[in-house]
């Protein structure tokens, strides 16, 4: 396991895969549930910095080539843009 990068004292879930429920497509991915629960956690902790956040890691996971981590982290940040909403001009 691995720790998150959230302060100490700070919620957080880890970065959880599982396998696909489909045997032709075994790719690892995070639970939906789970996806929201640390865009939350993410987002408590960083607030409208968290999307970023999320961002630098899926960068950080596809430069090691860990592409199922990024992709994890890709749904992440989507997650934690719902929860922002739009953008205000």
């Amino acid at each position: 396991m691995r720790a998150c990068g959230l302060p100490q004292g700070r919620l957080c879930a880890i970065l959880v895969v599982r396998r696909s429920s489909n045997p032709q497509t075994e790719e690892p991915r995070m639970d939906t549930i789970r996806t929201a629960e640390y865009a939350r956690a993410l987002y408590a902790a960083h607030g409208d910095k968290a999307e970023a956040e999320a961002a630098q890691k899926e960068q950080h996971s596809k430069a090691l080539g860990n592409r199922d981590e990024a992709q994890s982290w890709q749904a992440v940040r989507r997650a934690i843009r719902q929860m922002r909403g739009a953008n205000q001009s």
